[in-house]
């Protein structure tokens, strides 16, 4: 995996699910050549395009992210609250080059949710 984000570092997070506590030995920064040869060999040859299709009824659609709007993202305290309530816990902490990385675990599935 590649990030290429630019911006704020503290608004930057990527999600790994992993199987078992990894160990500071077993996390590693790849080689960035490797990275962009791989993404040189697997980028998309054929390309087609699609009218939408004219038909289509968007007043539905747009009642639905009216909705959608007004939904207020919880505060970060809450968020807290609410992964402790779910049984979120940090099982390690570790500095690799220029990330922190937690790993994370959860006795709910959705505590682990952002």
């Amino acid at each position: 995996m590649a990030n290429d984000f630019k911006g704020d570092v503290k608004e930057f997070a990527m999600v790994v699910p992993v199987p078992t506590v990894l160990e500071k030995d077993q996390i590693h920064i790849g080689d960035p050549a490797m990275l962009k040869h791989l993404a040189d060999h697997s980028a998309p040859r054929l390309v087609e395009y699609f009218d939408e299709n004219p038909c289509r009824r968007y007043e539905l659609m747009e009642d639905r992210m009216g909705s959608m709007q007004n939904m207020a993202p919880a505060s970060a305290p809450a968020k807290q609250e609410r992964g402790k309530a779910l049984g979120v816990t940090v099982e390690a902490q570790y500095t690799v080059g220029e990330y922190d990385i937690l790993i994370l675990s959860a006795k709910e599935s959705h505590g682990l949710e952002t």
